[in-house]
């Protein structure tokens, strides 16, 4: 091989180790959704990082980025509100699939009330020989109340589902932010089994170095955030430039 030939072929493969991995899954809250035995109807999402107002429900989704890897048997979430504001309650669905089984075998934290600020490691889990979790391959026959592709490109993007909800409130502060993170279960995939993948969480963060295995990290970026309703924030701003007035005086 020439000189030239190896420096050539030295740059490939150095260039193939430094790209970056490319997630393979993405969860996300949005502010369209449906309960849990309703159908999505036309599905069409926001696709960015909401902006709840005051208190309002957030959905949370699994959107598939890759065709190889994505039957996702085991995930783990944390779920954490900073700045005041709280989760108020929340849901994790787990209806009955055209199977006949359940999207789930099990799910920890499935249903509950708040306020808190951290939904700490909600698992959904899924014995694939009876019940479906999060997967792609036939998604559009077997999960027609929760899975939509129409709005994805087929190259990054290849469908997604609905997963639950959480209910926020701004608890009278002037913003808050939510930001979903790796539960201590980690995040699993039938493809590839134990080798770690990697993760997005909302839209952002997608260079973050987020894995399957990265216990408790969570997303740089705000995944949502929380502001008063219009009303309340100018309550509020009124409030605080009165007493910044008394503080001169």
């Amino acid at each position: 091989m020439s000189s030239r030939s190896f420096s050539l072929l030295l740059v490939v493969v150095l260039g193939a180790a430094s790209a970056p991995a490319q997630p393979k899954v993405r969860f996300f809250f949005d502010r369209q959704g449906a309960a849990e035995q309703e159908d999505r109807g036309i599905g069409d999402l926001f696709f960015e990082n909401p902006v709840a107002d005051g208190s309002e429900r957030l959905y949370l989704y699994g959107q598939f980025l890759s065709r190889v890897v994505s039957t996702w048997q085991t995930i783990g979430l944390d779920i954490e509100v900073s700045g005041g504001g709280v989760i108020t309650s929340w849901s994790i669905y787990n209806h009955t699939m055209a199977t006949g089984f359940a999207r789930w075998t099990g799910i920890s934290k499935k249903d509950g009330v708040g306020p808190i600020t951290k939904l700490d490691d909600v698992l959904m889990g899924a014995i694939l020989n009876f019940n479906f979790g999060l997967q792609l391959k036939h998604a559009e026959t077997v999960d027609v109340k929760h899975f939509r592709n129409q709005q994805e490109d087929g190259v990054g993007a290849y469908g997604n589902t609905l997963l639950g909800y959480i209910d926020v409130s701004s608890n009278g502060e002037p913003y808050s932010e939510v930001r979903l993170g790796v539960g201590t279960n980690g995040i699993w995939s039938l493809e590839g089994g134990v080798t770690p993948k990697e993760i997005a969480f909302g839209f952002g963060d997608e260079d973050a170095g987020i894995w399957s295995n990265s216990y408790g990290m969570q997303s740089p970026i705000a995944d949502a955030t929380i502001t008063p309703e219009p009303a309340t924030l100018l309550l509020l701003i009124g409030a605080g430039s009165a007493v910044a007035s008394t503080r001169r005086r």
